[in-house]
């Protein structure tokens, strides 16, 4: 049992774990260090392993914690010393996790949020046996179901446990329709170096020989048109391509996602390599946001994610509820395992007087920044090339500008905010009103004169990032909430 008032250390591994970040984060003068061998580099490598062996042995002597009396009491540092004392029932959100060496020690990463989304470091991360970590995973729901028992049970009706997994189809549709441009242009850049660097090693020219062998009368007797279909054919199987790698990748990330309603938490939990199980309690979701690409509209399909402290605020981590759904499945979320988030209302959109707003301020940006530098670097040979990219780069820009006004839109209610942004990616979100730190209207002069504003929406949370700004919004609807927002 974990509860028995006696401080612990977490497991020896720990130790293992800290010293790999350790030496990774000092790859860069390890690698200096081995170019310099004969210059006594040996001894700076030697003494950069002992260095990091042995910080991470002081980090797992002096961190230690114990649990008495529904309190977790947490310390660590050997000159800075800190100490927490955390009550159980004021945890937010509880991750388990394994990666390949806790399996191989048969142990656990168990990160705890306290939800103190004012101090640093309120993040707890403690390496014990499996067995411990559900131990005290299991005690902290059962405080959190004691406290808000009847929360939950006003909001659900329904006594039977929702599960959902993923399935390879879905996983498909989401990789399919993930943004992949960086990808693909990442890709040139690492072939452009590989090639780069054959050149150097084998004294060879081979970029310079395929440029020369190109005939760029024969290019432009092609056509216009069928240039510009080859270049199109050639993006669609370059993304083909990408997509199967993608397709794979994700296989292996989201391996068996599943998603559990054991009414009073969400437990979520994926992986293959790295078993991620995350717990939250549903009371601690202040918000849901619905992502969707230009691919995922055109699918009419969702990427769901929570707002929560605690999940989603680690490097390259995404708050995922779910990774992809259409609507019948957003609805059947909601009324499962969310129903507080089931939002009734009115839902007010830009009108058509603004619709320039959304269009000529982009369109000028575009212009100025990148139009008319590229008819001046690109050469006068490429003339057509020019005016083509150009022509696209317009009016993709103001399909945009249109997407982003058809997209946004404000509802308040007496419980709940739903406001839609975006264009090339639209966000919902639906933001519950006791969970709102601030409501902010903004106009100038040009907004002024078509009687519309800004709303910035400011979320409670310990991320930046979760701040909703929604745009050209008649100033009507400042009445409608005042009426319902209870700040």
């Amino acid at each position: 049992m974990m509860k028995d008032n006696k401080y612990r250390r977490s497991h020896m591994n720990y130790i293992l774990e800290e010293s790999f970040k350790s030496i990774k984060s000092l790859f860069v003068f390890l690698i200096l260090a081995i170019t310099s061998l004969d210059k006594g580099g040996i001894y700076v490598f030697i003494a950069l392993i002992l260095l990091s062996i042995l910080n991470s042995v002081l980090k797992w002597f002096t961190t230690k914690f114990y649990i008495n009396n529904n309190l977790l009491l947490y310390n660590t540092g050997l000159i800075n010393k800190r100490k927490l004392e955390i009550p159980l029932d004021k945890i937010n959100t509880i991750d388990i996790s394994r990666n390949i060496f806790d399996r191989i020690f048969d142990v656990s990463t168990l990160k705890i949020d306290t939800g103190a989304v004012k101090e640093v470091g309120q993040e707890i991360k403690l390496k014990i046996n499996e067995k411990d970590a559900y131990e005290i995973r299991n005690l902290i729901n059962d405080l959190s179901k004691e406290k808000d028992n009847y929360i939950i049970e006003s909001l659900r009706d329904n006594n039977e446990i929702y599960s959902k997994s993923i399935t390879f189809k879905e996983i498909v549709k989401y990789s399919f329709c993930k943004s992949k441009i960086l990808w693909a242009a990442g890709g040139v850049f690492i072939i452009n170096d590989f090639i780069l660097n054959l050149e150097d090693t084998f004294n060879i020219s081979i970029i310079k020989d395929i440029i020369e062998s190109i005939d760029m009368d024969k290019v432009f007797s092609i056509g216009l048109v069928k240039m510009i279909l080859m270049i199109i054919c050639l993006f669609v199987i370059v993304y083909i391509l990408i997509s199967i790698l993608y397709i794979m990748f994700e296989s292996i990330r989201l391996y068996n996602f599943t998603l559990i309603n054991d009414k009073n938490d969400i437990k979520i939990k994926y992986g293959l390599f790295t078993l991620k199980e995350y717990s939250i309690p549903v009371d601690k979701i202040y918000a849901l946001r619905y992502k969707q690409n230009l691919l995922q509209q055109f699918f009419k399909i969702f990427q769901i994610e929570v707002v929560t402290i605690g999940y989603g605020d680690e490097k390259n981590e995404q708050a995922l509820l779910y990774p992809v759904g259409d609507v019948n499945f957003v609805n059947s979320i909601l009324k499962e395992i969310l129903p507080s988030f089931q939002f009734t209302g009115d839902i007010s959109k830009p009108s058509k007087k603004v619709l320039s707003r959304f269009i000529v301020k982009r369109s000028i940006i575009l212009i100025i920044f990148l139009i008319i530098p590229l008819l001046f670097i690109v050469p006068k040979e490429f003339l057509l090339i020019k005016i083509a990219l150009s022509t696209f780069l317009i009016l993709y820009n103001i399909f945009l500008g249109y997407l982003n006004y058809r997209n946004t839109s404000l509802g308040v209610n007496k419980d709940l905010i739903i406001a839609t942004n975006g264009s090339n990616m639209k966000v919902k979100t639906i933001i519950k009103q006791k969970h709102l730190q601030s409501v902010e209207v903004k106009e100038n002069p040009f907004q002024r004169k078509k009687q519309v504003c800004d709303f910035k929406l400011d979320i409670y949370s310990n991320k930046l990032g979760d701040i909703v700004i929604v745009k050209n919004l008649d100033k009507g609807l400042l009445n409608n909430i005042e009426e319902n927002l209870i700040l």
